[in-house]
């Protein structure tokens, strides 16, 4: 089962409304959903370019649906200890193009453990409502998040 409004904000899903008349999110039983993608990264001796490609096929009952991301990003030292990131996705599926920018700054206290904050920014075409990740739905078409975050690699 897929919830299409809300993991994604798409107000259509498979040739249907994602929320019901009464205004809540529709769920979709697939039967089948290929994911596929190719990513790449170059070093460039300090300065890190990367860029991703996925492609996610949903079919359901005769309908299918294709949701494609493009990613670019890069990772630069800023200074000892301290990295900065910025990146660029675009993603597209049918009646809706979903853009985001990020920006992150990381300060490794060690090999393992950084504390880091992120910046994020999306917007929507159409009657797509914004949503970013662990954040609910947006009531308009874009939003905005930050966090701040301490993580450690085990």
């Amino acid at each position: 089962m897929i919830a299409p409004y809300s993991a994604l904000g798409i107000s259509r899903f498979l040739e249907a409304a994602t929320v019901a008349p009464g205004g809540g999110a529709i769920q979709f039983a697939t039967d089948h959903v290929l994911n596929v993608g190719l990513g790449v990264s170059y070093d460039l001796g300090g300065v890190k370019l990367m860029g991703l490609y996925t492609q996610t096929n949903f079919v359901a009952q005769g309908a299918s649906q294709k949701l494609r991301n493009y990613h670019v990003a890069g990772t630069f030292p800023l200074a000892s200890g301290l990295v900065g990131t910025v990146g660029y996705t675009h993603e597209r599926t049918d009646g809706m193009n979903r853009n985001m920018v990020m920006g992150a700054v990381n300060y490794y206290l060690s090999k393992r453990t950084d504390v880091y904050i992120l910046a994020l920014h999306q917007r929507n075409s159409g009657d797509n409502k914004a949503v970013l990740f662990t954040v609910p739905v947006s009531g308009s078409h874009s939003q905005s998040a930050l966090a701040l975050g301490l993580r450690h690699k085990f």
